[in-house]
């Protein structure tokens, strides 16, 4: 099955499968402007809750998850949610639970 080939914000150009050092580097930056809803809804994302679950946590509509959950997903050059928690933890966005 072929990968995929994703634009990237800046000069690291189009990347295929899944997130490497060179993405993992940029999304560090990139994930200092994260905000405190997006980093609740990345922890929520990443326990394995559905969007209307994170809705009931943040109090906020399914859809208004959906959209932050888009627009994070844009923003950190990932495709899915698992890509997306990835992520958070490798480059520190979430600490890593020993739990």
């Amino acid at each position: 099955m072929p990968t995929q080939r994703v634009r990237l914000p800046g000069s690291l150009g189009a990347r295929r499968g899944p997130v490497d050092a060179e993405h993992l580097h940029w999304c560090s930056e990139t994930c200092l402007h994260v905000t405190a809803n997006e980093r609740r809804i990345i922890e929520l994302v990443s326990r394995g809750l559905r969007n209307s679950q994170i809705a009931l946590c943040t109090e906020t509509s399914p859809i208004t998850v959906k959209n932050t959950l888009s627009r994070l997903m844009r923003k950190l050059g990932v495709q899915s949610r698992t890509e997306l928690a990835v992520l958070a933890l490798r480059s520190g966005l979430l600490p890593i639970s020993r739990s």
